[in-house]
């Protein structure tokens, strides 16, 4: 669903860049038209919001894993709270918090690495 939205408002986004419009102009197929200029713009945001999810990742994998009787840190996370394992919990919520603040910049340093036309703000009007 968010996702879902997600990709449809960036790639409209894109497909309203000047450089689509020119680009359209070309005698080239619609799946490399969309393949070579339209996805690498609307892929961009896509690495923010992987990047700002994997805390709702990890909690999902808690749920998963107590639903489905299978071992993981989800698990073990479920059952250290209903035993009232304090120290159990600050370590995993600790290192989901960590792998948080780890994921973030990486991010980040994969948006500085896409194309560069992909990096272009809309300028802004004069």
């Amino acid at each position: 669903g968010v996702v879902a939205r997600f990709v449809r408002s960036s790639t409209l986004e894109v497909l309203a860049q000047p450089y689509i419009t020119v680009a359209s102009l070309k005698p080239l197929p619609r799946w490399y038209f969309i393949r070579a200029h339209v996805l690498p713009g609307s892929a961009l945001p896509l690495l923010t919001l992987f990047g700002f999810s994997l805390g709702g990742i990890i909690a999902g994998a808690a749920i998963v894993e107590s639903v489905f009787a299978w071992p993981g840190v989800g698990r073990f996370l479920v059952f250290s709270v209903a035993r009232r394992d304090v120290a159990a919990r600050q370590d995993v919520t600790g290192q989901a918090r960590r792998w948080s603040s780890r994921h973030s910049p990486q991010a980040r340093r994969a948006q500085s690495l896409a194309p560069r036309r992909c990096n272009k703000r809309p300028h802004s009007a004069k």
